[in-house]
């Protein structure tokens, strides 16, 4: 269980920010070829609390929560990798969901919100591939060494 604690934290607190970080300096300084007003750092200093404190948070209670809460609940069950990435897609896309009544997605482009589902996908292949690799792998492999002895 600390294992599984420890590797959440990481996730939420680290590997999350540090991609949203390269995302945003992707988009400010590489992919776009007009000079901005304010640098990556200036841009960087203004959002800090917000990168590094309330999107691991909200995606810790949000996402890794309720994931976590299936995954354990549903022991009982031998669930699969493929399977925990779609309980943490299903996760992903009920929120986007649920925000997006909120936030007017329905009005974009439909391949505007076919490309987010997309990278939704994606970082829920990652996530709970990380997660199963570093948390739940290692638990079957101790079990089975203990019923070899």
């Amino acid at each position: 269980m600390r294992r599984r604690v420890i590797v959440n934290i990481v996730i939420a607190f680290v590997i999350l920010p540090l991609a949203y970080l390269t995302k945003v300096y992707l988009e400010r300084e590489v992919f776009t070829n007009t000079y901005s007003q304010s640098s990556f750092s200036e841009w960087l200093a203004h959002f800090a609390m917000l990168t590094f404190f309330w999107i691991p948070v909200i995606f810790t209670v949000f996402v890794l929560l309720p994931y976590n809460y299936i995954i354990l609940n549903n022991s009982f069950l031998k669930v699969s990798l493929l399977r925990k990435c779609l309980i943490f897609l299903a996760i992903l896309v009920a929120l986007f969901s649920l925000v997006g009544s909120f936030a007017n997605i329905w009005f974009y482009p439909i391949w505007k919100n076919l490309y987010t589902l997309m990278v939704m996908a994606v970082i829920a292949a990652i996530f709970a591939s990380m997660i199963h690799f570093l948390v739940d792998k290692k638990k079957v492999n101790d079990n089975f060494v203990k019923t070899l002895e």
